[in-house]
């Protein structure tokens, strides 16, 4: 009986937000570029993660406005509450609608609930104008998981401010030698491995240290109040603690700083899409070693640092031998020099005026399109890492 009032509620709430926005909501003249963050009020000083982050680089370049405007720029990772609302408002009004389309849930993370967590992103993905894949294996997963996507479509990847995240020593680096891993932590074996990796690495002899930054949200083992206070147990068993600084999440102010604090990034996380995180480590002259499956592989390339062999599969997750990845670190230390410039060179693929300039092209062709027409499919061809290009999608 509780169930049924509370969907009778939410439902009736549900009509009153779809009539406020109906009132709220009107189109903006074509001739200018307005876009919607769907209520987001975004300050450089404020902690963000995921899908948030791109949004930054909008809202610098663009016109904004949550009532006035011809663009819903919506990021499947950061979905407004009753974005369904604001779709059916926007389509009514003759506003475009834009997805950036990140991961999807799959067996492996999300259990037997990858269906339920999926269904609100299969509806909305096709009820847009044009959709904007992160990497070749978002839109891979996106069509298993979510259906191929009919209308217009491109990959565009993350971007990263060259200017901002760059090396602030010009190519050295303090002693000693530290690897990084920052994140939001939603997995333990991310940390625990990372961990384990530096405890190898320091019975071998190297005189390395780490930095964990970032959210600990996995729920902690059975006699921990936190994620944190078990990964800090673990490092003191392990006998590392001392050499591990353990530090929260930070602003998008604060990365560069924390990067160059860096040699290494090692980012073990499993089928990540298309992280912002390598791009800007390697913006800032920090080379990845990476679980070579998700996005990494077409991030990373052959300059961005060291992929570790992991299984492929949306089953099961899986993660790279404390061997591999401590050969990995070491292997970079002994040329670092180089590998810090290769990084920064890779970086560049990425870097934020070619991804406005896509955005560009996508948003003045989707405003001239005709109510109701498919806009011609557009491949950005420079956004492309160079070994994709001669298979560049679509074909």
């Amino acid at each position: 009986m509780k169930t049924t009032i509370y969907d009778t509620i939410r439902a009736i709430y549900r009509i009153i937000v779809k009539l406020k926005l109906l009132i709220r909501i009107q189109c903006a003249s074509s001739e200018d570029i307005v876009i919607s963050f769907f209520g987001n009020k975004l300050k450089h000083d404020q902690i963000v993660t995921g899908g948030f982050v791109k949004l930054f680089h909008l809202k610098n370049n663009y016109k904004s406005s949550n009532e006035c405007f011809n663009i819903l720029y919506l990021v499947s990772s950061a979905l407004p509450p009753y974005a369904e609302e604001w779709i059916s408002i926007a389509k009514s009004k003759g506003i475009k609608v834009i997805w950036n389309q990140n991961g999807v849930a799959y067996p492996a993370w999300a259990g037997d609930n990858y269906n339920e967590i999926n269904a609100v992103r299969k509806n909305l993905i096709h009820r847009s104008d044009y959709v904007i894949y992160q990497s070749i294996f978002c839109k891979n997963s996106s069509d298993i998981y979510l259906g191929d996507f009919k209308g217009g479509k491109s990959v565009i990847y993350n971007c990263v401010d060259t200017e901002v995240f760059k090396n602030f020593n010009r190519g050295k680096r303090r002693t000693p030698f530290t690897i990084l891993v920052t994140g939001s932590h939603h997995q333990r074996e991310r940390v625990l491995l990372s961990i384990e990796i530096l405890k190898r690495l320091r019975d071998s002899g190297n005189e390395f240290e780490m930095i964990i930054a970032g959210k600990y949200l996995w729920k902690p083992a059975a006699g921990f109040l936190d994620a944190l206070e078990e990964a800090v147990a673990y490092a003191k068993e392990a006998c590392v603690y001392e050499y591990v600084d353990f530090l929260n999440a930070y602003t998008q102010e604060a990365a560069p700083e924390l990067y160059n604090r860096a040699h290494v990034l090692l980012h073990l996380k499993y089928n990540d899409p298309c992280p912002t995180v390598p791009i800007e480590a390697m913006a800032c002259g920090v080379p990845v070693v990476a679980s070579a499956c998700g996005g990494m592989p077409e991030l990373l390339g052959k300059k961005g640092g060291i992929l570790l062999p992991v299984e492929q599969s949306y089953e099961k997750q899986f993660y790279p031998t404390a061997k591999d990845a401590c050969q990995a670190i070491v292997e970079l230390s002994l040329n670092w020099n180089n590998a810090s410039l290769l990084a920064r060179d890779r970086a560049l693929l990425f870097d934020r005026v070619p991804w406005i300039k896509s955005h560009d092209i996508i948003f003045r062709e989707l405003l001239l399109s005709p109510p109701g027409s498919v806009p011609t499919q557009i491949v950005m061809e420079e956004k492309l890492p160079r070994e994709f290009q001669a298979n560049q999608w679509p074909q």
